[in-house]
Formats: C-alpha cells, structure tokens, sequence
C-alpha cells in the first residue's frame, strides 16, 4: 500500500494559522490584532489577513474601538 501524505503548501499554511488565530481569541478575547500577533508570533499584516478572513466567514465580530490607551485607538476583535 502506497501512502501520501500532504506537503505544507501555502493553503495548508494559512489554514494552521486561521486555526491559531482563532483558538487565541477563543481564549483570550477580546483581542486587537497586535496583541493577536504578539500572543501568535504571526506577523502584523498577515494578522490583519487572517482576521478579514475570519470576519467574512461570520466567525467572528468586531467588538470596538477602546480609546483608553493615550496612543491609537484599538478595534477589540
């Protein structure tokens, strides 16, 4: 019996990271997306991708602005 086995290409690659987005804000939200990207080590912009995807797919909503940092203000996801 002959086996294959999935390679990591680049859809299997966003899928994992879809995954770990998604798990981080199950336990840890709400989140913005730097501290989704400081909790997952993903690089802000792919944050950002991963998170539009998210939101298109109804998997999640956006919470907000908080205002209260002095600096930007942040959208809680």
């Amino acid at each position: 019996m002959v086996h294959t086995y999935r390679r990591g290409d680049q859809a299997l690659v966003r899928e994992i990271n879809l995954s770990t987005v998604l798990r981080c804000l199950k336990d840890r939200a709400p989140l913005s997306r730097a501290g989704l990207s400081a909790l997952t080590g993903l690089n802000k912009t792919t944050v950002s991708s991963l998170v539009e995807e998210l939101l298109d797919r109804g998997l999640i909503t956006e919470l907000g602005l908080d205002g209260s940092g002095g600096g930007l203000s942040l959208i809680h996801i």
